[in-house]
């Protein structure tokens, strides 16, 4: 399973949402990849704050999988689920990551800024889902 933790906002949670569900998933024994499409790479601070505080890393992480190649498809049978965490702006990475998920999930908070942003990231789901028919949208 292929999970995408999208939205075009900054702020909006991504990462968190990420790392949580990642370590989550993990917790319950399957085999996880987080995945950092984000180029602030606010996971990989998670990751090191950890590894430099000798925690235990519970899940596979990693920003070098390219999303427009094939070596992306071949780590699919590496792992139970991959994560993905996606920059805070539309770019064909976050399209590519919606494209391969079998679920995308929006994080969103109750504010005006995040509510106008929703409206263009349901237009990018409706592109998306009309080729990916099977695709789940949580928000």
């Amino acid at each position: 399973m292929i999970i995408s933790i999208c939205n075009e906002k900054g702020g909006s949670g991504k990462s968190t949402l990420a790392v949580n569900l990642s370590s989550r998933l993990a917790e319950d024994g399957d085999n996880i990849l987080l995945f950092d499409s984000d180029p602030q790479r606010s996971t990989e601070v998670f990751i090191n704050i950890r590894n430099n505080s000798n925690l235990k890393q519970n899940f596979k992480h990693s920003s070098d999988i390219n999303l427009l190649n094939s070596s992306f498809k071949n780590e699919l049978n590496n792992y139970d689920a991959i994560i993905i965490d996606t920059g805070g702006r539309d770019s064909r990475e976050m399209r590519k990551s919606m494209l391969l998920s079998n679920v995308i999930i929006i994080p969103t908070i109750a504010s005006q800024y995040d509510v106008s942003v929703l409206d263009h990231m349901l237009n990018i789901y409706k592109e998306v889902k009309s080729i990916n028919k099977n695709i789940i949208l949580l928000i």
